[in-house]
């Protein structure tokens, strides 16, 4: 695209109406995990706005999340953060943006009006 204001726009909705995938959420989980000096605040985050209803216990809370646990993965956290737009929002911006949304110093794209 010329506008890389739309193509933002694009992104962030085509990530918003499909969800992130198992290697995705996998991906943003061990970010949050090895790289964050506060993982439980950003955790937390994601929590207050997934809301608490119908929110399975063992993942309240960062202490409870074993990310070595299959199961837990699977049944639990996967699919309630899924299409969490706080979760989709950190791994556009640690995994999508820095490596494809790069500024270059010439002009890629022309128009008859150049």
């Amino acid at each position: 695209f010329g506008h890389p204001d739309v193509a933002l726009v694009l992104t962030h909705l085509s990530y918003y109406y499909s969800g992130l995938s198992d290697l995705q959420l996998s991906q943003c989980f061990n970010r949050l995990n090895d790289e964050e000096t506060d993982p439980r605040s950003i955790y937390d985050q994601w929590i207050l706005y997934e809301g608490e209803d119908d929110l399975p216990t063992c993942i309240e809370q960062w202490n409870g999340v074993n990310l070595k646990d299959f199961e837990q993965r699977t049944r639990y956290l996967f699919p309630t953060f899924r299409y969490n737009m706080l979760v989709i929002n950190y791994f556009l911006n640690h995994f999508v943006f820095p490596r494809e949304a790069k500024q270059f110093p010439f002009k890629l794209v022309s128009s008859a009006w150049d």
